[in-house]
């Protein structure tokens, strides 16, 4: 009857010690579970942020390609000095000799 007792007693002590490893074992399995759903939340948010400023810039590139030679020059320009006034003028300027042209072109074309 002893040895009945202390067997049961050291199956309790063990059993509390797996109950207790298992805790252990399933907290950890939960921390990690949410910390690989806030490193997944992190590349998902990334993903979209990547494809959302791919598709701006394969967008722009279209116009790019699309724009003409002459403003691809102003474009240029604009990108190494950064003032945003001076490709303005650049292009209103472009356009004034555009109009004076056409305006020399009208006043030739009613004196014949």
């Amino acid at each position: 009857k002893i040895q009945s007792m202390w067997r049961c007693h050291v199956c309790k002590i063990k059993a509390q010690m797996l109950a207790e490893e298992r805790r252990r074992r399933l907290e950890a399995e939960a921390r990690a579970k949410e910390a690989s759903l806030k490193n997944d939340s992190a590349v998902v948010i990334q993903k979209h942020c990547r494809r959302i400023l791919s598709k701006a810039k394969c967008s722009n590139r279209r116009i790019e390609l699309g724009l003409h030679r002459r403003l691809l020059v102003y474009l240029e320009r604009y990108a190494v000095d950064g003032c945003m006034w001076s490709f303005v003028k650049s292009i209103n300027d472009d356009y004034l000799r555009f109009e004076r042209t056409i305006t020399h072109t009208i006043e030739r074309e009613e004196k014949m």
